[in-house]
């Protein structure tokens, strides 16, 4: 601009610039900056430095963000594991209980065919005694 001898004042520069940023990520650190008393001083190359350092600090707050996020999914992740193997040991616990019941209920049914012969075993004893 000097060498085309085009004038402008900084403050001018600096209203361009803080127009021309995205208002999404700087909006409220340019209102903050823009409120604050030294503003009217600052020249084009302090306010790009101060827009640098925020940005900077907006990817140290993403990475913190993102770190985060990874570590709650691990834990997550985790959690669900440990609930998958519960859910598969209580599986196998209630399938050792149904084969328990399951011998339990044939031994009682032998039980019953062994005390039935005896009953016929003994009246039939006891009809041989009898002649």
């Amino acid at each position: 601009m000097r060498r085309l001898n085009i004038n402008k004042m900084d403050k001018t520069l600096v209203e361009k610039l803080a127009n021309a940023l995205p208002n999404d990520e700087l909006g409220t650190y340019l209102l903050v900056l823009k409120n604050n008393s030294n503003y009217e001083f600052l020249n084009l190359s302090g306010v790009i430095e101060k827009i640098q350092a925020q940005e900077l600090e907006f990817q140290k707050i993403r990475k913190l963000r993102s770190d985060s996020r990874e570590k709650s999914k691990a834990a997550t992740d985790e959690v669900k594991d440990k609930s998958e193997e519960n859910v598969q040991v209580v599986e196998k616990q209630v399938e050792e209980i149904s084969v328990i019941k399951i011998k339990k209920k044939a031994e009682a049914e032998k039980m019953t065919e062994k005390c039935l012969n005896c009953e016929n075993l003994k009246s039939e004893n006891a009809k041989l005694l009898r002649d």
